[in-house]
């Protein structure tokens, strides 16, 4: 099976060449730019960091694991959940398992085949960027060669362990659904339980605990060092990496061998929970979502009229709500927006001068736009090409045009509402701000989610 898929990536990439030879040029040169750009940014940050060792010794270094563990920690969170979407896509809601399936092989097989496939997917794109900021870690603090390659062998080690947590949240999701009868239901419980957990991480390595007193004194620098946050626990998997590559460097072997196997351990067992928790009874499982995928639903309750501009709107209503895709990298995108609005105070910043606070209110501002935009682009630009085919019939009907853009043009403004005036307003407030900026941010938001809007649609 590995070998069909490396000859049909083969084959797709001939294909793509010779029809849409401009698409691959402009993945090359975009990677091109990418990866050294990522490089240089965190080289950038750790030479600047580690440069204090010469007037605070241990403060650089402490400092520059930290900022690298919590990096880490930051690409593991949407690592975990990249992996719970790309497997619903991968294993459950694809047509290709479906034809696996019905081939003499069994199914603990292509269940493990196409788990494999979904990790691949989720974590291609973090190996480009991990690999630079983990060169630049160990560039910048002047670590050995040996250091650099303990590194690089371990990190995939580390993405398994995160890729992994996705796919055992996915089938213990799949498993409480199949006891209860109520799919959504335990999506919802799992997905608390998740956001509780990266509540509890973000609040104990707030970004007030790594702003150091003004003083000059060496024992206070050295007890900020000490109360430095930690991302995570000991054993958490960036912490044990950072800790094994830093004791390379430092020729504690004892201490790299243990942190390393421990890691390696803990890769191991979540590759066997994966296993366990997806691929035994796989055919069944993979038959029941797809039953309740394909069920049909009673919309009475969403929308009572039964005119075509309404059933238009109800029909986009339930595709989005079916496609775990759709909503799961919805709720990704909401839930980045909600840690920034809801931690924006947490900074220390003297907004009570009139200038910084304009300053500060005005970013707030461009990032609420910014991540409209592209909320914007993701889901609100192409829901006229989803429509596929039908969208032949469609306009085929007596202002079937009309019909068509007024649908899509109100679906995202109710789609983006709750994003640039709601939690933009909320923003604004937080920091501050006081009535005349907030009024006329308010303002400027209104008017930017019309523009916005409008021009994606």
């Amino acid at each position: 099976m590995f070998r069909i898929r490396i000859n049909s990536l083969r084959g797709a990439a001939a294909s793509e060449w010779e029809n849409n030879r401009l698409k691959l040029i402009a993945a090359g040169i975009t990677l091109s730019i990418l990866v050294p750009g990522i490089y240089l940014l965190f080289h950038f940050l750790f030479s600047y960091i580690y440069s204090l060792e010469s007037t605070f010794p241990g403060f650089g270094i402490a400092l520059a694991r930290s900022l690298l563990g919590m990096t880490f920690m930051s690409f593991g969170i949407f690592i975990g959940i990249s992996s719970f979407i790309s497997g619903v896509s991968a294993m459950f809601r694809s047509s290709e398992t479906s034809l696996l399936l019905t081939l003499p092989v069994r199914d603990r097989l292509i269940a493990f085949f196409r788990m494999i496939e979904s990790w691949f997917n989720a974590g291609w794109a973090t190996i480009l960027l991990g690999i630079p900021i983990i060169i630049a870690f160990n560039v910048s603090l002047e670590y050995n060669t040996l250091s650099s390659l303990i590194a690089l062998a371990l990190f995939p080690f580390l993405l398994v362990v995160w890729v992994s947590s996705g796919t055992i949240l996915l089938g213990a999701s799949i498993r409480m659904s199949q006891s209860s009868g109520k799919l959504w239901r335990a999506a919802i419980i799992l997905g608390l339980i998740v956001s509780a957990g990266i509540y509890l991480v973000l609040k104990s390595s707030g970004p007030e605990g790594i702003v150091a007193e003004e003083t000059t004194a060496l024992d206070a620098v050295h007890k900020f060092v000490a109360d430095l946050p930690v991302a995570g626990g000991r054993f958490w998997p960036h912490i044990l990496f950072g800790n094994a590559v830093s004791s390379v460097n430092n020729g504690i072997w004892i201490e790299a061998l243990r942190n390393a196997g421990i890691l390696i351990f803990e890769s191991a067992i979540a590759i066997l929970l994966s296993y366990i928790i997806i691929c035994p009874g796989f055919r069944k499982r993979f038959s029941a979502v797809s039953t309740v995928s394909s069920r049909r639903r009673s919309s009475s309750l969403l929308l009572r009229s039964h005119g075509r501009f309404s059933t238009m709107l109800q029909k986009d209503i339930l595709v989005f709500i079916r496609d775990p895709v759709q909503w799961s990298q919805l709720l990704l995108l909401t839930g980045l927006f909600l840690i920034y609005a809801f931690n924006i105070n947490r900074f220390p910043m003297d907004i009570g001068n009139p200038l910084w606070r304009s300053i500060v209110v005005y970013l707030n501002f461009s990032f609420s736009c910014f991540v409209t935009a592209t909320i914007l682009v993701r889901f609100a630009f192409p829901s006229i090409s989803l429509e596929g085919a039908g969208i032949s019939y469609i306009l085929q009907l007596p202002a079937g045009r009309k019909m068509l853009l007024k649908s899509k043009l109100l679906e995202s403004f109710l789609f983006i509402t709750p994003f640039i005036l709601g939690i933009g307003i909320w923003s604004t407030i937080a920091i501050g701000a006081g009535t005349v900026l907030v009024v006329s941010s308010t303002v400027a938001l209104g008017l930017m989610w019309i523009a916005l809007v409008s021009i994606t649609t």
